[in-house]
C-alpha cells in the first residue's frame, strides 16, 4: 500500500482558546512555527474556524485551520505553533485581560469606589538616614497608612465592551473611563493599574 500526497498545499491544526476564537476570522494572515525546524517562519491565512469546541484540564477551545503559503521543509504531523494577525489599534483603552470577568454572558471590571492612593517607598525620600525615614511622614509610617486605605477599598463592579486581545490586553470600547484604576485579582494581593490610551498591536492568538 502507498500514500500518495500533494506536499505542495499544506493545512495546518491548531486550537484558539474560546476567549479569543470569537476574533478569528476566515481570510486572516497568521505567522507559523514549526519546532523541528528551528529560525524559520512560514506563512499562513485561516481558511476554516470549527464550530465545535474541545476541553482539556478545563481549558476550552476551538479547531482554526490555516494554509501555509510557502510549506518547503514541513513534513507531514510536524508540530505547529501560530500567531494570527486580528488587527492593530491606536488611540486604544485597555487593561489587563486579568481584570474582566465575564459573569453570566456580561463582562464586567471591578473599580475601587473611592481613587486609590500610589504607595510611597517604605524608606521614604531620604533612605535610613535622610529626610524620609522610618519615622518620617513620606517614611514606613506613612507607607503602612496608604497600604490600609487599599486594604479597605471597596470594590465596584461596572459593565464594559470589550473588543479586540492579545492574550494580556484587552481592548475597552466602551463602559469605562480611560483615566479610572481597576483592580486587578492576585494570588497574594490585590493591586492597582490605571487604563491608558496610547498605541497598542493586538495579534497574539494562536495555539
Amino acid at each position: 500500500m502507498v500514500t500518495v500526497a500533494d506536499m505542495k498545499t499544506l493545512y495546518a491544526n491548531i486550537t484558539v482558546p474560546e476567549q479569543e476564537v470569537t476574533q478569528v476570522k476566515v481570510g486572516q494572515s497568521a505567522k507559523l512555527t514549526v519546532s523541528a525546524l528551528p529560525g524559520k517562519t512560514f506563512d499562513g491565512t485561516v481558511t476554516a474556524v470549527g464550530q465545535l469546541s474541545t476541553s482539556s484540564s478545563d481549558a476550552v477551545s476551538y479547531p482554526v485551520t490555516l494554509q501555509v503559503t510557502n510549506p518547503t521543509g514541513i513534513l507531514l504531523g510536524m508540530s505547529v505553533s501560530a500567531t494570527i494577525d486580528i488587527g492593530s489599534l491606536s488611540d486604544a483603552t485597555y487593561v489587563p485581560t486579568s481584570a474582566i470577568e465575564n459573569i453570566n454572558g456580561i463582562d464586567e471590571i471591578m473599580i475601587p469606589r473611592s481613587p486609590l492612593p500610589e504607595l510611597s517607598s517604605p524608606f521614604g525620600s531620604g533612605g535610613f538616614g535622610g529626610g524620609g525615614g522610618f519615622g518620617s511622614s513620606s517614611g514606613a509610617s506613612a507607607f503602612r497608612s496608604e497600604a490600609a486605605k487599599v486594604d479597605k477599598t471597596i470594590p465596584v463592579s461596572v459593565t464594559v465592551t470589550v473588543g479586540l486581545s492579545n492574550g494580556t490586553d484587552t481592548q475597552i470600547l466602551s463602559g469605562l473611563d480611560g483615566s479610572k484604576q481597576v483592580l486587578v485579582a492576585n494570588p497574594a494581593a490585590t493591586s492597582t493599574t490605571t487604563t491608558t490610551p496610547g498605541a497598542v498591536r493586538f495579534g497574539g492568538v494562536g495555539g
